[in-house]
């Protein structure tokens, strides 16, 4: 018969519960079984409250992932717009000092044909 290799992340609360209740060496640590505490209410109390524990900060981890997502695509939109921008604003100031350049070319002609015209 093969055996199966179990996942350990599909055990759940019941299958721990199990493993916890069938603890053949609860009593072994104790002189006096009738004065030992209750070893596995103990053990099954404290599972509980770890589990819920870890699940809260599961839910409020899962949650900041979501916020955080939302937080970068806004970012890589607003990243997207920004750079736009900046390439319309470079692509303008390329045109505004050529104009400038002809302008002052047009100038330097003019002044030049007038130097002539003495």
């Amino acid at each position: 018969m093969d055996e199966v290799e179990a996942d350990p992340a599909l055990f759940f609360e019941s299958d721990i519960l199990d493993i916890v209740e069938t603890d053949l060496y609860d009593d072994l640590f104790f002189e006096d079984e009738n004065s030992a505490p209750p070893v596995t209410t103990i053990s099954i109390e404290a599972l509980k409250e770890k589990i819920e524990t870890l699940n809260k900060e599961k839910k409020e981890a899962l949650q900041q992932v979501a916020e955080l997502k939302g937080k970068n695509a806004k970012l890589k939109q607003e990243r997207t717009v920004l750079v736009n921008n900046l390439s319309s604003i470079f692509k303008t100031a390329q045109l505004e000092i050529k104009r400038k350049d002809m302008f002052i070319k047009e100038l330097r002609e003019e002044n030049q044909r007038l130097k002539e015209r003495r």
